[in-house]
């Protein structure tokens, strides 16, 4: 499991976020919501934080995580690629990084590849040549194959189309139920997250506003800006 207790974040005295509690357990996906600048990608930025520190990130409470259990999923996930790399390469970083043998990791890429609706021709491709949705899938592909127990996704459908946002979120399912995967997602797509989540948590201005399960949260005692995130036509009985 992943414990956040009382997580408070400040840059240059600037507070970022306070009193932080959060917890992902094994096989579970989190939904982590709230408009932009609550604080959503500065919790991704402290779990990594308490792993690879960070100049001038100051940050008080406690963040329980094995080392070496966690990988990032990014945003941009052409960003994620060495575009001078083909795209076998890149994937082959995380096992060359844990002195596993070339043959056994090339097999384990085929072996995940029909899991992660991919074709092998794409192996041999540079990021540019791959389309922004098979490049997310691959990043988590490559995020896999570093044998993680936890990934931190950091709004992985974001600016992908319907079609290639469904196949990123049945992704993530799988590996939830195939992988038994904890998953922290993170997103401002509503809809994704109550599609995905088991529990969601709701953020506001850096602070922590409540969590709740999926298909009780929002519900009749939920704060007014959590009605109003979900619900912003007031259309919802509770």
């Amino acid at each position: 499991m992943i414990t956040i207790n009382k997580l408070s974040v400040s840059i240059h005295d600037k507070i970022l976020i306070e009193d932080i509690n959060l917890s992902i357990g094994k096989a579970e996906i989190i939904g982590l919501v709230g408009a932009s600048g609550s604080g959503k990608s500065t919790i991704f930025k402290s779990i990594f934080h308490s792993i690879y520190p960070m100049e001038n990130y100051q940050i008080q409470g406690e963040i329980i995580i094995e080392r070496g259990a966690v990988q990032p999923v990014f945003q941009d996930s052409y960003s994620s690629f060495n575009p001078h790399l083909k795209i076998l390469r890149s994937l082959l970083e995380p096992t060359i990084l844990q002195s596993r043998k070339r043959k056994e990791s090339l097999q384990e890429i085929m072996d995940l590849l029909p899991l992660f609706s991919l074709e092998e021709e794409l192996l041999q491709r540079f990021p540019s040549e791959c389309s922004g949705g098979q490049l997310q899938r691959l990043a988590i592909l490559r995020a896999v194959l570093a044998k993680p127990q936890y990934l931190i996704m950091d709004e992985p459908v974001s600016g992908l189309d319907h079609i290639v946002r469904k196949k990123v979120m049945d992704l993530v399912l799988t590996l939830r139920s195939q992988l038994e995967l904890g998953i922290l997602f993170i997103s401002h797509d509503l809809d994704v997250v109550e599609t995905l989540c088991d529990r969601i948590y709701v953020m506001n201005n850096g602070r922590m506003l409540e969590e709740g399960r999926k298909g009780n949260i929002p519900n009749e005692n939920s704060q007014a800006y959590t009605k109003l995130l979900f619900d912003p036509w007031g259309e919802r009985k509770y």
